[in-house]
């Protein structure tokens, strides 16, 4: 019994150790604007959205060198509900991934951050983080990976959507169904609702 206690020990404190000694993605810093900017050599130019151009494909985006996310961003924009966005990928040892979440004040019309995150990838490869959202609106996301001292940074706009929204935009979808099941000669709630999407959606 008391050598089964001892492998049992010896077995979690082994696995402790391979954790604490960097198997996996270790957090450097958070929550810290300056020294988030400095160490991937970004400036405030680098944080001006500019909408890219249409048709780059999902690969593309969630390649950064040789890191490359196989939970990221499907599209530079996009629209949510959800409060968090779920990042994981895949890189060499000692690679820096850095994310940093801000939205401009609608009061001051100043970048407001929300949220930073630098983790070096570990012995195992991998990298996951899960991003908060807090803000509901426009969210920018910046994502910064360094290799060798080289950093390759792309920006990307979330808007989060309120579940009142959600809602709203369910009981139009069942308002058209129902519509939809009526007999009428007219097309003016698929209009309608067309108009409504298109709205929520930004278009």
């Amino acid at each position: 019994m008391r050598k089964t206690l001892y492998r049992v020990f010896f077995t979690m404190m082994v696995v402790w150790l391979f954790v604490a000694g960097g198997a996996y993605a270790s957090t450097v810093n958070t929550y810290d604007v300056a020294g988030f900017n400095l160490n991937f050599g970004l400036t405030s130019e680098d944080y001006v959205y500019v909408d890219p151009a249409a048709g780059i494909s999902t690969d593309v985006i969630n390649t950064y060198g040789s890191f490359k996310f196989s939970s990221g961003f499907e599209k530079y924009s996009s629209v949510t509900f959800s409060p968090n966005k779920m990042l994981a990928g895949t890189g060499t040892e000692t690679t820096q991934v850095g994310v940093l979440v801000s939205h401009i004040s609608p009061t001051t019309y100043g970048r407001v951050t929300t949220f930073t995150s630098v983790q070096k990838v570990g012995q195992s490869g991998l990298y996951n983080l899960i991003v908060p959202l807090d803000h509901v609106g426009t969210n920018y996301v910046m994502v910064a990976v360094k290799q060798n001292g080289v950093t390759v940074n792309k920006q990307f706009k979330v808007v989060r959507k309120t579940e009142i929204t959600k809602t709203q935009l369910e009981t139009m979808e069942l308002n058209f169904i129902e519509s939809s099941s009526a007999t009428s000669t007219t097309t003016e709630p698929a209009f309608n609702l067309l108009k409504s999407v298109f709205n929520f959606f930004g278009f």
